[in-house]
């Protein structure tokens, strides 16, 4: 099954529901500043996929308060672009054996 792509409004709201549900302690905490937001839409285009891989990379942030500015989601951004870069090339590296 294939999820839809979201609204940039649907992921603001897609973005505070899976934070909260993975971090109860963030409920009523996570704010998106307008400028984070416009970057998460431009990078993820909506994918709730994406979305919810960028969500649980907070989560695992001992230092995530709910708080989502530029700068947090440029670095975000970067480390899981890099670590996707990675796995594309770890991934070249494999060898299929021929039968």
């Amino acid at each position: 099954m294939r999820l839809s792509n979201l609204s940039k409004e649907k992921t603001k709201t897609f973005l505070i529901e899976y934070l909260t549900a993975l971090n109860k302690s963030l409920k009523g905490k996570v704010k998106i500043e307008d400028e984070a937001l416009q970057i998460i839409y431009n990078s993820t285009n909506g994918s709730p996929r994406l979305l919810s891989a960028m969500c649980h990379y907070l989560c695992s942030s001992s230092e995530f308060t709910g708080h989502l500015d530029k700068k947090i989601i440029s670095k975000i951004m970067g480390d899981l672009e890099f670590k996707m870069e990675l796995k594309r090339v770890t991934e070249k590296k494999k060898v299929i054996p021929k039968i």
